[in-house]
């Protein structure tokens, strides 16, 4: 039995497709899906129904998605003891940061990390914040999140962000009075994280473009390709030199949760400690 081919059936239930699996995994969409077939071989059993567009788990698929996922469980924690066996367990830590934090407090971050634990090793990554919580490759994440226990993440909650929608002053819905959602949804969305989808925006259908770069998103909305919804701190140069302003639509303004995930609660307790107070600190 394949755990990978496990892996590929838990996150493919988790995320909705195949193709979001083959991306979390960082693995081909064809590996993967050759890996849940080769389960079904393996179990005599259709685990989805592959009728429509995206796979849906059959009874048999959902009565044995629980114990997957508990296989699942024991085989990182088997590899994080071997991990530790070899002595590379605490010394290497994997931490993903969103797009939006301020460089400085990382610059903050790792200065604290390496004087308490000046041996160890940080592979260091910045990704959206729905690519973060997607993947399996970080033993923490400093992220926002719509909610504690997302996926594989727990999240130490450190505080609220504020979330704002812009745009640059010569676009049209710049020179409206008041904004409709109806007349926002004329113009072209340009998404960057996952919190687009859990905001108020959720219930609408916009016209987007997905781009995984902060510094083109700001540039494309100055450039009034498009408007952003966006964290305001990651903004602040733009909207003080008025390259970008606030949509004034009534639900322009929001706030999001931020804070530290983790996957396994034994693992590096102490690290754990050390970014969960920097954060509190300086974000």
């Amino acid at each position: 039995m394949n755990i990978n081919a496990i892996k590929a059936f838990v996150i493919t239930t988790e995320l909705g497709s195949i193709s979001a699996a083959a991306k979390a995994m960082n693995k081909g969409r064809v590996q993967v899906s050759q890996w849940i077939a080769n389960l079904e071989l393996d179990w005599g059993i259709e685990l989805f129904d592959r009728a429509g567009h995206k796979p849906v788990l059959t009874e048999q698929g959902q009565a044995l998605l629980d114990k997957a996922s508990s296989i699942l469980r024991l085989s990182e924690k088997l590899e994080s003891q071997v991990e530790k066996i070899n002595g590379s367990g605490t010394d290497r830590i994997r931490l993903g940061i969103t797009t939006f934090i301020d460089p400085k407090i990382v610059s903050l971050l790792i200065h604290q990390l390496r004087e308490i634990e000046p041996g160890i090793e940080l592979q260091i990554e910045c990704a959206t914040c729905d690519d973060l919580m997607a993947s399996e490759q970080y033993d923490f994440i400093i992220s926002h999140y719509p909610y504690s226990g997302i996926g594989q993440w727990e999240f130490m909650n450190v505080t609220q962000r504020q979330f704002v929608s812009v745009c640059a002053p010569g676009h049209p819905i710049a020179q409206l009075d008041e904004v409709s959602t109806d007349q926002l949804s004329q113009h072209l969305a340009i998404v960057i994280t996952q919190q687009q989808n859990e905001s108020v925006w959720s219930n609408y259908k916009f016209d987007h473009l997905s781009v995984n770069n902060l510094t083109t998103v700001k540039q494309l909305a100055k450039d009034g390709i498009g408007w952003i919804s966006v964290d305001q701190d990651s903004i602040k140069n733009e909207l003080n030199n008025n390259e970008l302003v606030i949509i004034n639509h009534r639900e322009a303004i929001q706030r999001n949760k931020f804070g530290l995930g983790y996957r396994d609660s034994d693992h590096s307790l102490g690290i754990r400690e050390i970014i969960y107070n920097v954060l509190c600190q300086h974000v």
